[in-house]
């Protein structure tokens, strides 16, 4: 077992708190148009960034992460029978009707043709 010296240790420690000169994402707010027809719920990107491995809640219990990226400008339709509380029990719009959603992902966007990550955002907002 190799032995090391104390102050190498807390080097090595202080180094891995401040990220090692790495820069830390951002949060970033972002502004989705949000609405529901029926079962289905849409999702636009209004924003100038892609968003990226997407969390959605709704109502605080119904989750669903959603598979593909939203870029700019385009817009993703799901089911709400597809949204499952943790129980397994899938979300019945007939039974709950939408009071609230929140949507989490990372977000990025092209730069001189390589695509950059931008950090985190987070949405949410309540159904009139």
């Amino acid at each position: 077992m190799r032995k090391y010296p104390v102050c190498f240790i807390i080097g090595i420690m202080v180094l891995m708190s401040l990220g090692c000169g790495v820069s830390e994402e951002k949060d970033t707010k972002i502004n989705p148009l949000v609405k529901y027809q029926g079962n289905t719920l849409l999702i636009r990107n209004s924003d100038s960034v892609t968003y990226d491995y997407i969390k959605v809640e709704i109502d605080g219990v119904s989750k669903k992460e959603l598979p593909l990226s939203i870029p700019p400008g385009e817009e993703a339709k799901y089911e709400l029978s597809s949204f499952l509380k943790p129980d397994g029990e899938r979300f019945n719009i007939l039974r709950h009707g939408l009071v609230d959603i929140s949507i989490s992902c990372e977000v990025s966007k092209q730069e001189g043709g390589r695509w950059q990550k931008v950090g985190k955002a987070f949405y949410y907002g309540k159904f009139k």
